[in-house]
């Protein structure tokens, strides 16, 4: 095993545990904002997503087009925000 396939293992790795523990935490920060159902919901979609092999998918991904869809969605959720009057 060289070197660059340790570096690319050890890479894969921490994304998928970083991927994780996002996920995870999103979850929780649903469950803490009140929306119970949205909760549960989201930490069984994100343990079924992640017994599926999103993440050894997502660290094939083009970091570029994860930093878009981040953008996209902190985008939509501030327009909710902001149109929602209930917020």
């Amino acid at each position: 095993m060289s070197i660059l396939q340790i570096v690319q293992n050890l890479t894969t790795e921490v994304a998928q545990i970083a991927w994780g523990l996002f996920l995870l935490a999103w979850g929780i920060g649903w469950a803490l904002r009140g929306y119970t159902l949205a909760s549960m919901s989201s930490v069984t979609l994100v343990v079924l997503l992640i017994n599926r092999g999103l993440l050894r998918t997502l660290s094939t991904v083009n970091p570029r087009y994860m930093d878009y869809a981040a953008a996209a969605t902190l985008l939509l959720t501030a327009l909710y925000i902001y149109l929602n009057p209930n917020c």
